[in-house]
């Protein structure tokens, strides 16, 4: 039987909380219940899942992703809300902080994250959007994500 969206992000967000953990990466979770943040939130941003400290460079907002792994013509992509990644893109501009998103996949049993940067989104292809249900979502390719292994740390972020 197939999981819902809510269930995916479930598993998701308690994956990363236990890979940060073992990484021993300091946090701060925000609970997306509606009762814990401001109703202008809803309306003009979107609010991540959390904010991690990375020494010597401050505090990032991560938004943490259960997503498939598509295959089109131009190889493997990841699907992300237009709609969303707008709100983000106010949330980043609003108050300068990095934001990425860590994406891990059911189908290789947690054992990768996948993230990727509001940046690198903003700099989508038009060819990378994709129309479904009346919906646009940017889908960029695979290659485009840092690859980080539960058994590596965030460092590998900031390498290149």
């Amino acid at each position: 039987m197939d999981k819902s969206n809510d269930e995916k992000r479930k598993i998701g967000e308690k994956k990363f909380i236990e890979w940060l953990d073992k990484r021993k990466i300091p946090y701060m979770y925000f609970d997306q219940s509606f009762k814990t943040f401001s109703k202008k939130f809803l309306y003009l941003l979107k609010r991540p899942d959390f904010m991690i400290l990375i020494p010597n460079l401050g505090f990032i907002f991560v938004d943490v992703k259960n997503h498939t792994i598509y295959k089109n013509r131009s190889g493997e992509t990841i699907a992300f809300d237009i709609d969303e990644i707008k709100k983000f893109k106010k949330l980043h501009k609003k108050f300068g902080v990095q934001i990425w998103f860590a994406v891990c996949h059911e189908s290789d049993l947690y054992k990768n994250w996948d993230w990727i940067s509001i940046n690198e989104i903003e700099e989508t292809d038009k060819k990378e959007v994709a129309r479904l249900d009346g919906k646009e979502f940017y889908t960029p390719q695979l290659r485009k994500f840092i690859r980080i292994s539960i058994e590596e740390g965030i460092g590998k972020l900031f390498e290149k």
